[in-house]
């Protein structure tokens, strides 16, 4: 890499406009010998890349299946009203189911949404099925640790958790 190279560099890293962990790997690098900075330049791109490469997060996994506009309709209404309903809508469900389950309401819906995914998803292997049902076990154990027992929601919850721990234990 060129002066100019890492003028660039130095720069984002002093505007912020880099990731930290990048950032500290550039500044690193750039105060390094030129026969240690030309090295770093020619690993330096393919560790990033490999490093971005991993596997994904439940979040990445949900943001990559789940769409609004395809999967909502799927959904009881409360979640249409917590995910993309307007502020009356949001009020209105709030006001019904109450505000401590309303607020984690969201969780219950991708929990459902994952169960729904995995039961339908024939373009799934056993891997992406067993990661969607261990999420959605994790959605409704954090919605029966946050919400009262007497919610009728509550044993919604324990009911589509069991479900989910019967189907994860049945796959191949």
């Amino acid at each position: 890499m060129t002066e100019d190279h890492w003028r660039v560099f130095r720069e984002r890293l002093g505007t912020g406009a880099m990731k930290s962990g990048s950032a500290r790997t550039v500044a690193r690098v750039a105060t390094c010998t030129p026969a240690a900075r030309t090295l770093a330049a020619l690993v330096l791109p393919i560790a990033i890349a490999l490093s971005s490469w991993s596997s994904p997060s439940v979040a990445q996994r949900r943001d990559f299946f789940f769409n609004a506009d395809r999967d909502l309709p799927s959904l009881p209404p409360a979640c249409h009203a917590r995910l993309k309903g307007t502020p009356e809508e949001r009020r209105a469900w709030e006001l019904k189911l109450g505000a401590e389950v309303f607020m984690h309401v969201h969780h219950h819906c991708f929990g459902i949404y994952d169960i729904n995914r995995a039961r339908m998803g024939f373009d799934l292997d056993v891997h992406q099925k067993r990661a969607l049902y261990q999420d959605a076990i994790t959605q409704f154990d954090y919605v029966l640790r946050h919400w009262p027992q007497s919610t009728p929601l509550y044993k919604e919850a324990e009911l589509l958790r069991e479900q989910a721990r019967l189907a994860l234990a049945t796959l191949k």
